[in-house]
């Protein structure tokens, strides 16, 4: 059988991954500054816990830069991927920085690796974040 590429775009990964992350949220907010960078996606736990995902078609290493930087202020970060670049990922580098992964395919989208509780969290730039997402809401 052959593999098709997958020619989409990192907003073709949300809908999916969305999906796919609701069941465990209450909410979910799109694009979230913190400083120079955005989040492609947060989710609001029904534990009080916030998750980050970052999309990427296939550029990992650049999702797992932008996860370690979420990791600051979320509880636990993920990247997803197209299902056919997992296979050059380094799950073992994952792991250890406590970054998750998710496999997004056509149709749906599935838990590879979780993730850790961020080792670097900062409760202030935690409590900045929610606080920016509250103001959002209003």
């Amino acid at each position: 059988m052959r593999t098709v590429a997958f020619r989409g775009r990192e907003a073709d990964l949300r809908a999916p991954v969305t999906e796919l992350m609701k069941r465990r949220s209450l909410r979910w907010h799109e694009e979230v500054p913190f400083g120079p960078a955005r989040a492609d996606l947060v989710f609001e736990t029904v534990a009080g816990e916030l998750v980050v995902v970052e999309l990427k078609v296939r550029d990992w290493r650049r999702a797992v830069y932008q996860a370690s930087v979420h990791q600051l202020w979320a509880d636990s970060v993920y990247i997803a991927v197209w299902h056919s670049h997992t296979a050059a990922i380094d799950k073992a580098a994952l792991s250890q920085a406590g970054i998750g992964l998710i496999a997004v395919y056509p149709g749906g989208a599935a838990y590879l690796q979780g993730a850790g509780k961020s080792p670097v969290l900062c409760p202030r730039y935690r409590t900045d974040v929610v606080a920016a997402l509250r103001k959002r809401e209003a």
